[in-house]
């Protein structure tokens, strides 16, 4: 019974140390994000501008999708959602959205592509997420309940993208359009 209970403390002790990992990559990220972002200001503030300057600031895919996550999950009535691939929708764990928001979601699904397809499958059995077809792969987007907004514009690099979140109303208002265009330009899918 002591070599069970010792054996179930070591797994736990393992858990938690790779948790602990997690944690220390994570602090990494955030202090070369935020080591990114004081060059960045040390720059504008050289230049006597407040402007910062992201032609070179970069960001991983992870990192803004974990963002779209933490802002969907507080989401009560409405959102609209912008991805680059169908595949970037896993990460955000619709099935575990409150069925009561509805959800219009638009990226690129290839047709040939037999999980893309298993995936477009699976959301459409839920009936608060309506999918379309989005050319493009050149943003992420979240607009939720018409008070907050975040994009993202991926730029040369795919690494590098200027993104921006805003709860302001004045800037909600005036990039409400911009964040409509992916879903208003998307397509049905036919199957």
């Amino acid at each position: 019974e002591k070599d069970e209970l010792i054996e179930e403390l070591n797994n736990k002790i393992e858990i938690l140390n790779q948790e602990l990992e997690k944690s220390d990559e994570e602090i990494e990220k955030l202090k070369l994000a935020n080591q990114l972002l004081k060059e960045n200001k040390k720059e504008s503030a050289s230049s006597t501008s407040q402007i910062i300057n992201y032609t070179h600031y970069e960001l991983s895919r992870d990192d803004i999708l974990s963002y779209m996550k933490k802002i969907l999950d507080q989401a009560l009535h409405k959102v609209i959602i912008t991805t680059p691939t169908i595949t970037d929708l896993q990460e955000l764990y619709l099935y575990e959205i409150k069925s009561s928001v509805s959800m219009s979601i638009s990226c690129f699904i290839d047709q040939s592509n037999p999980d893309d397809m298993e995936l477009l499958e699976e959301f459409e059995h839920f009936d608060n997420i309506n999918i379309r077809h989005f050319e493009e792969k050149d943003r992420y987007m979240m607009l939720k309940d018409g008070e907050e907004l975040l994009l993202g514009i991926i730029g040369e690099n795919n690494s590098n993208i200027l993104i921006f979140h805003t709860l302001d109303p004045k800037h909600v208002k005036t990039l409400n359009s911009l964040a409509i265009d992916s879903w208003v330009r998307s397509k049905k899918i036919v199957f």
